[in-house]
C-alpha cells in the first residue's frame, strides 16, 4: 500500500506556519489589546489618585483584564450559535416532512 504524503510535514507544513504564524499572533495581540487598554486606564487612574500598590489588586487586575475576552467570546457564540441556527440541516428536512 502506497502512502500518500502528509500535509502535516515538510516543506509545505513549514511554509503554511510561515504565513498562518504571524497571523495568528497578529490576532492574539488584536485580541488582548482592550484587556490591556482597560488596565492601563485602571493603573493611570490609580496612580494619579495617589493610591498604593496591594497585593490583594492582583485578582481583581487580572478579572478586569480578563473582562473584554469573555465578552468577546461571549459575543461570538452567541453569533456562531444564531448562524448554526440558520445552517441546521435537520431544521429544514424536518419541515420539508410535515
Amino acid at each position: 500500500m502506497i502512502k500518500a504524503p502528509d500535509a502535516n510535514r515538510g516543506i509545505a507544513a513549514f511554509g503554511r506556519n510561515l504565513i498562518v504564524g504571524p497571523a495568528m499572533f497578529l490576532g492574539f495581540v488584536l485580541v488582548l489589546l482592550p484587556g490591556a487598554v482597560l488596565l492601563g486606564l485602571a493603573l493611570l487612574v490609580q496612580h494619579v489618585a495617589g493610591v498604593a500598590w496591594s497585593a490583594w489588586e492582583f485578582p481583581l487586575r487580572g478579572l478586569l483584564a480578563a473582562a473584554p475576552l469573555v465578552a468577546t467570546g461571549g459575543v461570538l457564540v452567541v453569533i456562531a450559535g444564531r448562524l448554526w441556527a440558520h445552517l441546521d440541516l435537520s431544521a429544514e428536512l424536518l419541515e420539508i416532512g410535515r
